[in-house]
């Protein structure tokens, strides 16, 4: 699923919220952050990096993200931000619907150098107008299942579908599943049937898979969204996004769940700079 922290004006999250978001999301972390006009970021896979990193950037805005793999290799390259332009960067929460000619490759790094591309092809984006135009486009490619953190070289962040994310302790987080005492995105497909959902009693019995049109709008099980449409999917009834989301989280996660990556694999890499590329 992956996990966004941005901090606009430098406040640190807690150690438990790093020491969880972590736990949940393993795949490798990465941290951005803007010094003297330059974005700078670091990537590692190491918990006590990771804090050190971050406790470093105490009244400095940065972007954090935490990651759970759904394409690609788990490795250092995949993992967030990602460079579009010398001036900005991106890290992706959610999936993307991109073509990914390189299997090696996440659907998040694709949709990157998608964006360097179109940065480059068309400069006019480039004016001051950038942000709203980059904003627009990103939120129709990605539509309600993901949401993107941008950050400028300026320190300036801004965040795709920031609506559909969560403010907590002066932070902005891309879902709520790492908060102490909230369950693992994992976990929630393990919950037993809401059998007072309206849209449930109304339907009977209802297989994984199984659609039910209602008429008035119930929350999906997952990410609270009213929805006329909903799918069930082990035991829950989630909206469509979610539902294409849940079948391709899950077939991801039953191919890596017993993936172990050495420690000495990537310990050379736990503090390597990515600004300059």
């Amino acid at each position: 699923m992956c996990l966004i922290i941005a901090s606009r004006d430098g406040t640190l999250p807690s150690d438990e919220l790093l020491r969880i978001a972590q736990a949940d999301n393993h795949h490798g972390w990465g941290i951005m952050w803007a010094e003297r006009g330059k974005v700078r970021a670091v990537k590692g896979f190491k918990l006590s990096s990771l804090m050190r990193n971050v406790k470093a950037l105490e009244g400095t805005p940065f972007v954090l993200h935490f990651r759970w793999a759904t394409h690609g290799n788990i490795d250092i390259a995949n993992c967030h931000p990602f460079k579009i332009t010398d001036d900005l960067w991106m890290a992706h929460n959610g999936i993307l619907h991109v073509e990914m000619p390189r299997e090696d490759r996440s659907d998040s790094w694709h949709f990157a150098q998608e964006l360097a591309v179109i940065l480059q092809k068309y400069p006019w984006l480039k004016d001051a107008e950038m942000q709203s135009r980059l904003l627009q486009y990103t939120e129709w490619v990605c539509g309600s299942s993901s949401k993107i953190a941008f950050l400028r070289g300026n320190g300036e962040i801004f965040i795709a579908n920031e609506k559909l994310g969560t403010e907590y302790e002066g932070l902005w987080l891309s879902n709520n599943y790492s908060l102490p005492g909230h369950k693992a995105w994992f976990e929630y497909y393990n919950v037993p049937t809401i059998a007072d959902a309206p849209a449930a009693k109304s339907s009977g019995f209802l297989g994984d898979g199984d659609q039910v049109d209602v008429q008035q709008a119930v929350d999906c099980d997952f990410c609270g969204d009213p929805s006329f449409s909903l799918r069930q999917f082990e035991g829950q009834l989630f909206c469509k996004d979610c539902y294409q989301w849940a079948q391709a989280e899950v077939a991801m996660y039953d191919q890596v769940k017993h993936f172990e990556v050495p420690a000495s694999e990537f310990a050379e890499f736990s503090d390597v700079p990515f600004a300059v590329v």
